[in-house]
């Protein structure tokens, strides 16, 4: 079984499966080897086309419970352990699979509440997300590369220089706000970089240049107040109970 992990664990090593490959790097990203299990059993036993819908659906799984939820790990891992038996034993089809993971399904309303109180202390997870969400945006042909873009907190980390521009933006709505997925987009790095602390007049300056179609969404807002980061916040978590969906 070690041949299926080393694939399982090396998106890139399936070039000539670009569906397999998109699938399981989305998987990869959100860092969960609990369910490494199942995708060698379903490796083993299955054909590809089931194999990608359990992976796919098992990444949309993994966002939603433990990602976004933070939901009891020992649940999943205990029925990882179960399905993985029951395929290898040739007991279930990937349909089957498929409709147990289900059992411990989270919600839209979970989901969505969770998904808007998120703080996300790191970037990979946010960048993601807002990768996912340029996706349904987009008109062009070519989507936008994830290892391309920066993620850039419309409000920054230091805002000394917002907080004398505007006595709306006090430690307590920083606290509050700077980790929420709300207060971020995409950027390119050298936008991203040229722009850093700047007020947000100032950014708005800078996106104008910029080829990414969520960050239209933003520069067209007077102000990035708090009715401004919650507006875009319910946006994303409407395209997240779409693009994370059964």
């Amino acid at each position: 079984m070690s041949i299926y992990y080393k694939k399982i664990t090396n998106p890139d090593a399936w070039v000539d499966e670009e569906n397999t490959s998109t699938y399981l790097r989305k998987f990869n990203m959100l860092g969960v080897t609990q369910a490494f299990s199942i995708l060698i059993a379903s490796y083993n036993k299955y054909s590809l086309d089931d194999f990608n819908k359990i992976t796919e659906h098992l990444t949309k799984f993994t966002f939603r419970y433990s990602t976004i939820a933070g939901a009891n790990p020992n649940k999943p891992e205990a029925l990882y352990g179960e399905l993985s038996y029951s395929i290898y034993k040739e007991q279930l089809n990937a349909a089957g699979v498929i409709d147990k993971i289900n059992d411990l399904w989270i919600d839209d309303n979970e989901f969505k509440s969770k998904f808007l109180k998120k703080d996300f202390k790191s970037t990979k997870i946010p960048r993601y997300i807002l990768w996912e969400f340029e996706a349904t945006l987009s008109t062009e042909e070519k989507d936008i590369v994830f290892e391309a873009v920066h993620l850039e907190h419309v409000k920054p980390k230091n805002i000394a220089k917002w907080s004398s521009d505007n006595s709306l933006y006090t430690k307590e709505f920083h606290s509050k706000n700077i980790n929420k997925i709300g207060n971020m987009i995409l950027l390119s790095q050298k936008i991203n970089t040229s722009i850093k602390n700047s007020i947000f007049s100032e950014k708005k300056e800078a996106y104008d240049t910029s080829q990414i179609n969520m960050v239209s969404l933003v520069k067209n807002m007077e102000v990035w107040d708090q009715g401004s980061i919650d507006s875009n916040a319910a946006r994303y978590a409407q395209a997240a109970l779409t693009t994370w969906s059964k």
